[in-house]
C-alpha cells in the first residue's frame, strides 16, 4: 500500500487515473456536509422569528406606554384648567365680597359726614344729640343685618341706642324702645353659627392638608392558573409553529386578582389633588363669610368624598378631618332675617313731631 502512495505517475493517462480515483474516495463526505448546512438554516430561521416576535412585542409595548402618556397629559391639562377656574371664580368672590364691605363703609362714612351736618344745625342740644345719635346707630343695626347678616353687630348698635335713648326723659320715646327691645330678642333667638369661628376653623384644615397620606392601593391575594404542561414525548409529533408557541409559553404567568387594583397616584397627581382640594376648603371658607347654605354644604361633601376615596383613611390624621368636616356641615349660616327697622321709622315719626331735623334715610321694610 506504501509502494501505491509513492508510486508518481509518469505520463498523462495515469495522473487522469489517480485523479478520478481520488475524486471517488472523497464522495462519501458530501451528504454529511449537506445535512449540517440544513441543521444551520432551520436554527437561523428559529432566530429570526424569534427576533420578529420580541421586535413586534417591544413595539406593541412603546405605542402602549405612548397612549398612556398622552392620556395622562390630557387629564393632567384637566386638571390644571380647572384649578384656574376655580381661582378666577374664588378671587370673583373675593372682590364682590370686597366691594360689599366697601360700599358699607361708604354709607357709613357719608351717614357720620350727614349726622354731623345735622348735629351743626340744631346747634347740639342734648335732646338733639341723643336722638341722633340713636338713629345713626339704628341705621348701622339696619345695614350691617340687611347686607351682611351680621347679627351680632345689630343687636350691638340696637342696645347702644336703646341705651342712648334711655337717657331721655321724653315719654313718646317708650314706644321705641319697646319696639327695640323685641327687635333684640329676635335677633337673639335666632340659632345661627358664628362664621368668623367656622371661617378659622376651616383655615386651620388648610394648614393640614399638606400632611395628609395619599391612599396607596392594597395588595391582595392572587392566584396563578398554571398553564398545559407538554409532555417531551409528544414534541416531535407537533408541528415546528406548535413547539415555538409552548416554549413562548413558559414565559407567561396568569394571576387572577379577588378584585380591582387601583392604579398609583404619581407625584405630580398628588400634588394638584392636595391643591384641588384647598381650593375647595377656600371656597367652603368664602361660603361661610356669604352665608351662602347651599354652596357651603356642598363643597363640605365635595372634600368629604376626595378624603375617602383619594386619602388613607386608615391614619388619624384623615379620620379627624373627615369628622370635622361633618360636624361643620351641620352648622346653620343664615336664616330668614327679622325686619328691625320699625323701630327706626317711629324713631324719625317722633323727631318730625318734636321738631327735629334727622335726615332721613330709611331702609326698606314692612310695618
Amino acid at each position: 500500500m506504501s509502494d501505491e502512495k509513492n508510486t508518481i505517475p509518469t505520463t498523462d493517462a495515469e495522473a487522469t487515473k489517480s485523479a478520478k480515483d481520488a475524486n471517488s474516495k472523497s464522495k462519501p463526505h458530501h451528504p454529511a456536509s449537506k445535512k449540517n448546512r440544513n441543521k444551520k438554516s432551520g436554527g437561523s430561521l428559529v432566530s429570526w422569528i424569534l427576533l420578529f416576535v420580541i421586535a413586534g412585542g417591544g413595539y406593541w409595548v412603546w405605542q402602549e406606554l405612548q397612549r398612556d402618556q398622552r392620556a395622562l397629559n390630557l387629564m393632567q391639562d384637566s386638571l390644571e384648567t380647572f384649578n384656574k377656574q376655580l381661582q378666577q371664580q374664588a378671587q370673583n368672590q373675593q372682590n364682590t365680597l370686597k366691594n360689599s364691605l366697601d360700599k358699607i363703609q361708604k354709607q357709613s362714612e357719608e351717614t357720620g359726614i350727614r349726622l354731623d351736618e345735622v348735629f351743626t344745625r340744631m346747634g347740639n342740644t342734648t335732646r338733639e344729640w341723643v336722638i341722633s345719635e340713636a338713629d345713626y346707630l339704628m341705621q348701622i343695626a339696619n345695614h350691617r343685618l340687611s347686607l351682611t347678616q351680621d347679627i351680632q353687630t345689630a343687636i350691638t348698635a340696637l342696645t347702644l341706642a336703646d341705651q342712648r335713648l334711655a337717657t331721655l326723659t321724653e315719654p313718646t320715646l317708650l314706644k321705641v324702645r319697646k319696639t327695640i327691645a323685641s327687635e333684640i330678642t329676635r335677633l337673639k333667638s335666632l340659632n345661627i353659627s358664628d362664621r368668623t369661628a367656622l371661617s378659622l376653623q376651616i383655615s386651620e384644615l388648610m394648614s393640614q392638608v399638606e400632611t395628609l397620606p395619599i391612599l396607596k392601593p392594597k395588595r391582595t391575594e392572587a392566584t396563578e392558573s398554571p398553564l398545559p404542561e407538554v409532555n417531551p414525548a409528544n414534541t416531535q409529533a407537533l408541528g415546528f409553529f406548535e413547539a415555538l408557541w409552548n416554549a413562548f409559553k413558559d414565559l407567561i404567568k396568569i394571576r387572577h386578582h379577588a378584585e380591582n387594583i387601583k392604579p398609583l397616584i404619581t407625584e405630580n397627581q398628588a400634588q394638584v389633588l392636595k391643591q384641588n382640594l384647598l381650593l375647595k376648603l377656600e371656597q367652603t371658607r368664602l361660603a361661610v363669610l356669604q352665608a351662602n347654605q347651599q354652596l357651603y354644604e356642598n363643597n363640605i361633601d365635595q372634600c368629604i368624598q376626595w378624603l375617602t376615596n383619594y386619602f388613607d383613611t386608615a391614619v388619624e390624621e384623615t379620620q379627624s378631618m373627615i369628622k370635622l368636616l361633618g360636624d361643620l356641615k351641620s352648622q346653620r349660616l343664615s336664616s330668614e332675617m327679622p325686619d328691625i327697622s320699625k323701630s327706626l321709622r317711629q324713631l324719625r315719626t317722633i323727631a318730625t313731631q318734636l321738631d327735629l331735623n334727622i335726615t332721613e334715610n330709611s331702609p326698606k321694610g314692612g310695618q
